[in-house]
């Protein structure tokens, strides 16, 4: 191998290299561009995935019942003489009919399932198989046809 050979291979492989070296020093610019994006996305945004946004009483009324709620829901509804079907903490055909005919008794037809749990719980303590109704009135719920 000459010496101008061995200067040339030797001034490649630097090339190759810087070359190499300057692609992923631009990968690490991006990936850290993209992430730095992300990251900020996420503290700062009402929706982002790391940030928790306290909801207020308003949003929290309309978050969907869980399966214990509903539970309790049915057995509210159970106590005030509405026919469901069996207490499984499953929002089934039954529980939503009898959902929607405890709603309308108590004057709740465009409110939420929560609002309905909340009134029945507090309508129901003391009281047997009765609900008590926004205007204060106690109104016993024993139709069978709600089913």
């Amino acid at each position: 191998m000459l010496a101008s050979d061995k200067v040339g291979l030797e001034m490649r492989t630097h090339i190759q290299g810087t070359a190499l070296l300057i692609m992923l020093l631009l990968f690490f610019w991006y990936a850290l561009n993209v992430s730095t994006t992300i990251i900020s996305k996420a503290l700062t945004d009402n929706n982002g995935a790391i940030a928790a946004v306290a909801k207020t009483k308003d949003e929290a009324l309309y978050e969907p019942l869980n399966q214990t709620e509903v539970a309790v829901l049915q057995a509210k509804l159970l106590d005030a003489g509405y026919e469901l079907g069996p207490l499984d903490g499953i929002l089934g055909d039954k529980t939503r009919a009898a959902i929607e005919a405890a709603k309308t008794a108590l004057g709740l037809e465009k409110q939420p399932d929560r609002l309905l749990l909340l009134a029945l719980i507090d309508g129901q303590e003391g009281q047997d198989s009765n609900v008590v109704g926004s205007s204060g009135n106690v109104n016993s719920n024993t139709d069978s046809t709600d089913h």
